[in-house]
């Protein structure tokens, strides 16, 4: 398997000839650190699109991906709403709900019912009530309602073809007892939402108790709305909640190849 992080929560993951993107955003603003050299238009090949929510760091840049690649969308029914209105073909898209197993030639896929992390008070007082974003308080309204959340979901793969499996979340809200009945080698935990994410993260880590994790949604990836959260924190944590896991840290757009953790 290769995995290609794409920035913010996006990836991109090859699979015995299937090209599957996870929440592939990659529309940044100018201020956006790190830069990433690649945008929706420079996509030609793609097979599935799944989307753990639908607010605009996740979903902004689907339906130009879709329509260019014929790449079949797993979604809410809230997602698919707008993908029809950025004139996806229907037959593209798929709702999901929820504790689906769907079945592909080279892999299958759980999907994980989930929840966004919840903003703390702290957050909000200190990002949200800034001025840099007071001004920017029109344009953040038009994004939210042009990019709803709707329902939230995690996805948990298992290749056919090696004996690898992983999971991705969009975000840091979850149910417990939805963690419990997988136990992937490989966590993409999506290390933002809030000031105390490191912490949030490293304790849905230790639930999951993978064999390998890396960190992902930590960019600046559209300031003065979002902010770097501090990985080299979450990294710590973990090492020292379980010694044994291997902690990688991908660097945008750099492919590397994931083997059997076994």
């Amino acid at each position: 398997m290769k995995l290609t992080w794409w920035g913010t929560a996006g990836f991109e993951i090859k699979i015995n000839g299937n090209i599957v993107l996870i929440d592939p955003y990659l529309t940044r603003n100018s201020q956006a650190d790190p830069k990433i050299d690649l945008k929706p238009e420079d996509v030609t090949s793609a097979d599935y699109i799944f989307l753990s929510h639908g607010h605009f760091d996740h979903s902004f840049d689907i339906g130009n991906i879709a329509k260019r690649t014929g790449a079949k969308i797993f979604c809410s029914e809230e997602a698919k709403e707008i993908f029809l209105r950025e004139e996806v073909p229907e037959d593209q898209i798929r709702v999901i709900s929820g504790g689906e197993v769907l079945e592909f030639d080279a892999f299958k896929v759980t999907i994980i019912k989930s929840k966004h992390i919840k903003f703390g008070l702290t957050t909000i007082l200190w990002k949200f009530f800034s001025w840099k974003v007071l001004k920017s308080i029109r344009h953040l309204l038009r994004l939210a309602r042009q990019y709803p959340k709707g329902d939230v979901f995690g996805f948990y793969f298992e290749l056919k073809n090696e004996p690898l499996t992983f999971c991705h979340f969009g975000s840091g809200g979850y149910y417990r007892e939805e963690l419990e009945k997988i136990q992937p080698d490989l966590f993409l935990a999506p290390v933002a939402g809030r000031r105390n994410a490191p912490q949030a993260l490293a304790k849905m880590t230790q639930i999951l108790k993978p064999k390998m994790v890396i960190g992902h949604h930590w960019d600046d990836f559209y300031p003065p709305i979002s902010w770097r959260v501090p990985i080299e924190k979450f990294e710590r944590i973990i090492k020292e909640l379980l010694p044994t896991i291997i902690v990688k840290r991908l660097e945008p757009l750099k492919e590397i190849e994931i083997n059997p953790l076994r």
